[in-house]
């Protein structure tokens, strides 16, 4: 029999095919198209970056501030973190910049970009449970919904599109916040999206930070994930400027002049009066910002207003912040994993420099009276940076210069000295103290005799319990040392306290008590119910309350009554030390993280205890004899006791 042939005519395609007949189908020619779902499955995706799918296809809400269709000429400096995102070696993208500049359209973009181009399942986390919810019902949604492209995505089913959850028809999209550890440890994501990282807070303790927590969520898809972080920055510890600092390729955005065609990044001042924002010498901050005096200066001297810098901002680039290459060079060179952007509100159409400028004027004129909360919106609400504390509000060199000629171990002359007190700070490995003399009266003025550092207590016995001598010879002794009994030592130190009874004292630190110190009975040592030979009193201690008065110590010029003086071997180790904690937001003091605070520890401990003897109300044996009176020898005599 012969085989017969027909003609498939594929006319989309534009090809013919010979092929055998199909039984029952009679040989010519036939007209054959695929169907829309195999074609869709088989079309060659689109090479597109994220911002060129967003100006395609995303649509913004008809009741936002720029409704219709997505531009990049609004805002183009957000193009380049879109477009690191859609890069395939990219694994993580880091923004930072001021409020309402457009960080979380970047978030929406490549949320899109991702369930068309990169689809698998997605969480995205915010500060707050009602922040949650509502990029949920609200933004997320109109984001699939006003989109042509990412409209059929939806099911159509209600309970597809939870408060909290959105499935689509390809993947799944799931929204956490910060203090709920159930919505950032239960799934696995390829696409994990944090917003306003520097808002988050932790609610438990038991648990690692919100952020470490979603990082978690990545595992699974170890060499495919993607994260996107975006915030506001807040402190140099901020988990937003720890992200920028450990990527490894960070961009700028350069701005190019209308002028003279050169490309820099944007400063708010610089001391050669170009490349910065000017206004009005003298000109109060309302009359700037009303009357949009603000300009800012191009380094070949063109003078910008608002249209001329959008202008520059319309023509400018991404750029790496060491080797000056724009982005694309850069890409081209290096396929760097981690990358972080930042810029300032100087860029953003959105924020005028008048109000830039006003706003620095106000902060300023905050500054000169102490308050600090509107110079540090303007750092990071304007500029974009993280707000560095003063950790210290002394200096060393105030520390330095409360020194006088008198060498380690020698105290002041006999008659100023009202007792010889020490203080130890307990490490794990070893002891920080600091021997110092007190005086007489309210002023309660002391003098350093001796500090240091010793590795066991057997070493320190051999330091506090030697004889010292004034400058007149005249010998001294330890009269109470007082030693920190926290940390993982308490036993071996309350060993310590027990072999050298009636002349120590163990601390206990405390920042909330009801007054300035509490003596408590020891009878077991800690965490057993083995008792202490002959018990112990502890000494707890209210922190705050010393550490308030010492700073307040510090400040007292060296002639004057009062002041805390160091001998004149004192070193600038010592002096950082004493220089190492600030007060924060909440009236706190507190340590930043790997700097020594030991001298600043026994200071207030040895301050403590010389309020605890009661040095203060007491008075020297000759007080108030005069030139050529005869010394009294006789001893007080007691004031009889009255009977009950």
């Amino acid at each position: 029999m012969t085989k017969q042939w027909t003609l498939i005519d594929m006319s989309r395609t534009r090809r013919r095919i010979v092929a055998p007949c199909p039984p029952g189908v009679p040989p010519g020619r036939v007209r054959f198209e695929w169907p829309d779902a195999v074609r869709r499955i088989w079309r060659r995706p689109e090479r597109l970056s994220v911002s060129e799918w967003a100006e395609r296809y995303r649509v913004m809400e008809p009741d936002g501030p720029r409704p219709g269709k997505w531009s990049n000429a609004t805002a183009r400096y957000l193009s380049g973190p879109m477009d690191a995102f859609s890069l395939p070696h990219v694994r993580e993208a880091v923004v930072v910049a001021p409020p309402q500049t457009g960080k979380t359209e970047i978030l929406l973009n490549c949320m899109g970009f991702a369930a068309d181009h990169y689809p698998g399942p997605a969480l995205m986390v915010y500060d707050q449970r009602e922040l949650a919810q509502r990029m949920s019902t609200g933004r997320v949604r109109n984001l699939f919904r006003l989109s042509p492209r990412l409209r059929g995505m939806l099911t159509g089913k209600q309970d597809d599109e939870a408060n909290f959850f959105l499935r689509l028809r390809h993947m799944r999209i799931g929204f956490g916040w910060a203090t709920s550890v159930s919505t950032l440890s239960n799934v696995s994501v390829r696409n994990l999206f944090l917003d306003e990282v520097d808002k988050y807070e932790s609610t438990n303790r038991q648990e690692a930070g919100p952020v470490s927590l979603a990082y978690k969520r990545v595992r699974a898809y170890r060499d495919t994930s993607k994260i996107m972080l975006s915030s506001s920055p807040t402190t140099v510890e901020g988990e937003i400027w720890l992200a920028y600092l450990r990527a490894q390729a960070r961009f700028e955005y350069a701005v190019r002049c209308p002028d003279c065609g050169q490309y820099h990044v944007m400063r708010f001042s610089h001391a050669s009066g170009k490349g910065c924002v000017v206004w009005p010498e003298g000109m109060a901050a309302q009359a700037v910002f009303s009357g949009k005096a603000a300009r800012y200066v191009c380094p070949c001297g063109s003078v910008w207003d608002d249209f001329k810098r959008d202008r520059a901002v319309l023509g400018g680039r991404w750029q790496e912040a060491e080797s000056g290459l724009d982005i694309a060079t850069w890409f081209a060179r290096h396929r760097s994993r981690s990358v972080a952007f930042r810029f300032s509100a100087l860029v953003s159409p959105f924020v005028g420099l008048s109000e830039t400028a006003s706003r620095f004027i106000t902060a300023a004129e905050d500054l000169k009276v102490g308050k600090l909360d509107a110079y540090k919106d303007f750092m990071n609400g304007y500029l974009g940076e993280p707000w560095q504390e003063d950790y210290s509000p002394r200096k060393e060199e105030a520390v330095l210069a409360l020194r006088d000629e008198r060498p380690s171990g020698v105290l002041p002359s006999t008659e100023k000295v009202a007792a010889l007190l020490a203080a130890v700070d307990t490490q794990d490995f070893g002891f920080w103290y600091e021997i110092r003399a007190f005086g007489y009266g309210q002023e309660c003025e002391s003098w350093q005799v001796r500090s240091g550092f010793v590795e066991d207590l057997d070493a320190l016995d051999r330091v506090l319990w030697l004889p010292y001598y004034d400058v007149n010879g005249v010998e001294h002794v330890v009269h109470l040392a007082g030693i920190d009994s926290q940390g993982h030592r308490t036993r071996e130190v309350y060993d310590w306290c027990i072999r050298n009874r009636g002349r120590t004292l163990p601390i206990n630190g405390e920042r909330r008590l009801k007054q300035p110190y509490t003596l408590a009975n020891l009878e077991n040592y800690p965490g057993t119910s083995v008792k202490i030979p002959g018990g112990l009193r502890l000494l707890h201690v209210h922190t705050k309350y010393y550490k308030d008065a010492l700073h307040r110590k510090l400040s007292i010029a060296p002639a004057d009554p009062g002041a805390w003086h160091m001998n004149a071997e004192c070193t600038t180790e010592w002096a950082k030390q004493l220089c190492a904690e600030y007060v924060d937001d909440l009236g706190n003091w507190s340590c930043p993280k790997g700097r020594d605070n030991h001298a600043w520890d026994v200071s207030v401990y040895g301050f403590c205890l010389a309020d605890f003897l009661g040095l203060r109300y007491q008075q020297p044996e000759l007080y108030g004899q005069g030139p050529g009176e005869p010394m009294q020898t006789e001893p007080r005599q007691e004031r009889p006791r009255r009977r009950w």
